[in-house]
C-alpha cells in the first residue's frame, strides 16, 4: 500500500473523529441548555412537564449513540492528555469552562480530546494536501508540524473567546437585572425571593445570568455558608461588575444595613459606570479613525485631487520636449 493511501486514511479517520467529538461537545452544550430548562421548570413549579422531556430524551438513539461511542472515546483520550497535564492547569481549564457555560463533569476530558484531535488532524491534512500538490517532502513536515501547534492552540483561544463573549452578555444585562431586584427588594421580597423572581423575567437576552442566580440559590438553598455562594457567583463568569456586586450583597448582609438602599447605590454607580465606558469609547472613536483615514481615504484624495493636474503637467511637458 502506498504512502499516500496510508496517509488519506488516517486523515480521513482523523476527520472523522474530530468530527465524532465536535459533536458531543454540542451534545454537552444542549445538555447544559436541558439544565437549565430544568431550573426553570422547578422555579414555575411544573416539575413533571420536566420530567417527561427528561424522558423523552432517553429515548432519542442519538444520545445512546453518544453513549455508548463518543463518550468513552472522548474520556479514554481526554483523561490520557489530562494525566500529562498539571493540576493548575486543569483547574484553569475547568474555571473557563464553566465560564464558558460547560458545567458537565466530563467537559474537561472532552476539551482535551478536541485539542489532540484537531492537532492530529491539521498536521495530516495539511502534510496530506501539500503532498497532492507536489510539494517537497521537508517543507510539507514543517507545515504540518505548525498545523499541530495551531491545532493545539486554537481550541483554547475559541474556549476564551465564548467565555469572554458569555462575560460581556451578562454585563450588558446586569444593570437591567439590578433595577429589577432594587425593585423587588423595596416591594418587600427577601434577596433569595428577588433574585428568583429577577431571574424568571430576564428572557432569553439574559438566560446567561439567570443561570447563575438560579446555581447562587440553589446553593444558598443546600446551606452552603452564603459568603461562599456570593463568592462563586462572581468567581464563576470572571465578570468585575458581578463580583463587586456580589461583595456588596454579602457586606449588606453581614453588617445588617438596607438592603435596598445599598442595592439602589450600586445600580446608580453602574448606571454611572456604564455611561463613562459609552463616553471612553466615543472618545478613542477619532483616535482609532486616523488609521484608516491616513491608510485609505487620505491617499484616495490625493489621487482623485492632484492626480488630473498632474497628467495634465505630464502631457504638456512631454509635448513640449518634442
Amino acid at each position: 500500500m502506498s504512502p499516500i493511501v496510508i496517509i488519506s486514511l488516517c486523515a480521513f479517520l482523523a476527520i472523522c473523529t474530530l468530527c465524532l467529538v465536535i459533536f458531543r461537545m454540542a451534545q454537552i452544550s444542549r445538555e447544559s441548555q436541558t439544565i437549565n430548562k430544568r431550573l426553570e421548570f422547578w422555579l414555575s413549579e411544573q416539575s413533571s412537564t420536566a420530567r417527561k422531556s427528561d424522558t423523552k430524551e432517553s429515548e432519542d438513539p442519538d444520545d445512546d449513540f453518544t453513549k455508548r461511542v463518543l463518550m468513552p472515546i472522548g474520556e479514554q483520550v481526554g483523561q490520557w492528555m489530562s494525566d500529562k497535564v498539571s493540576f493548575a492547569q486543569q483547574s484553569n481549564i475547568k474555571k473557563q469552562l464553566i465560564a464558558a457555560g460547560f458545567r458537565d463533569k466530563k467537559s474537561i476530558q472532552m476539551f482535551y480530546s478536541v485539542k489532540i484531535l484537531a492537532s492530529v488532524g491539521l498536521a495530516i491534512g495539511t502534510f496530506f494536501a501539500l503532498g497532492i500538490v507536489g510539494k517537497d517532502p521537508s517543507s510539507g513536515m514543517l507545515l504540518a508540524l505548525m498545523g499541530l501547534g495551531a491545532g493545539f492552540i486554537l481550541p483554547q483561544i475559541f474556549l476564551e473567546g465564548i467565555a469572554s463573549g458569555r462575560r460581556k452578555k451578562i454585563d450588558l444585562i446586569l444593570s437591567d437585572a439590578l433595577d429589577l431586584l432594587v425593585i423587588c427588594t423595596e416591594a418587600g421580597m427577601s434577596v433569595d425571593q428577588s433574585l428568583l423572581r429577577v431571574a424568571a423575567n430576564l428572557g432569553i437576552s439574559g438566560k446567561d445570568l439567570a443561570e447563575e442566580i438560579i446555581i447562587t440559590n440553589r446553593e444558598i438553598s443546600l446551606g452552603l455558608p452564603r459568603d461562599d455562594c456570593w463568592n462563586n457567583l462572581g468567581e464563576r463568569t470572571g465578570s468585575e461588575d458581578l463580583k463587586n456586586l456580589s461583595r456588596v450583597i454579602y457586606q449588606s448582609e453581614k453588617v445588617g444595613a438596607s438592603i435596598g438602599e445599598v442595592l439602589r447605590g450600586q445600580s446608580d454607580y453602574m448606571r454611572v459606570k456604564r455611561r463613562q465606558k459609552a463616553e471612553e469609547c466615543a472618545a478613542q472613536m477619532s483616535v482609532k479613525m486616523m488609521v484608516p483615514t491616513v491608510l485609505f481615504i487620505f491617499p484616495t484624495v490625493l489621487v482623485v485631487t492632484f492626480g488630473p493636474p498632474l497628467l495634465k503637467l505630464m502631457t504638456t511637458f512631454s509635448g513640449s520636449a518634442f
